[in-house]
């Protein structure tokens, strides 16, 4: 696997400019324009004030381009030539992402509402343990039908950042990873094209 460079001299909270470190939102898309039209627009409401929204588009067949492109220019897209799969298609993502000052990434699949603090939220989890290696996220409404009813009561009774260590799996739909884990491991297995990648 290819391994990314960052500069692991600078606080996890801090660049060298002092402000906060960029988090790169990398959201995966392949015919997603339905999910995009909800999607965007919560990501978009991201309290943090350095990040960077990047959709990778798998060479996707539908509107999801021309719908991005006429209603959130603000978005930066990554068109690939075909469709890559989940890990690969991340990959490509995480790769242009570092290479243009990413700090940390945050993958989140294109059918996710989020919490506006949630970037601020695992931002702060990182600077308090320079030992951690991902922060995963409180996931509503997965194979439920009430998906939007069950997101509103959570953030309704959110009061605050509340975190704990964990030895098991957390889910890519929405996975918050320091440049330097890529480092450390590696990107995402590409014999995976879609599920167990983030398991691996």
């Amino acid at each position: 696997m290819s391994m990314l460079t960052g500069d692991p001299a600078v606080p996890e909270n801090r660049d060298l400019a002092g402000a906060r470190p960029k988090v790169s939102i990398i959201v995966l898309n392949y015919n997603g324009r339905k999910h995009l039209e909800y999607c965007i627009p919560s990501l978009l409401q991201t309290s943090y004030d350095n990040f960077h929204l990047l959709v990778v588009d798998n060479n996707s067949k539908d509107d999801s381009l021309d719908f991005l492109r006429g209603n959130h220019p603000e978005v930066e897209i990554l068109k690939l030539d075909r469709n890559y799969g989940w890990a690969a298609g991340n990959n490509r993502g995480i790769e242009h992402a570092v290479r243009h000052g990413a700090r940390h990434i945050l993958l989140a699949n294109n059918d996710i509402k989020a919490h506006p603090e949630w970037v601020s939220c695992a931002v702060e989890v990182a600077a308090g343990d320079p030992a951690f290696g991902v922060v995963g996220f409180d996931v509503y409404g997965r194979l439920r039908p009430d998906v939007d009813g069950l997101y509103e009561k959570a953030c309704e009774r959110w009061r605050g950042l509340e975190f704990e260590v964990t030895d098991d799996f957390i889910d890519g739909m929405a996975m918050f990873v320091p440049v330097r884990t890529f480092e450390a491991i590696g990107k995402f297995d590409e014999t995976y094209f879609m599920y167990s990648e983030e398991t691996d």
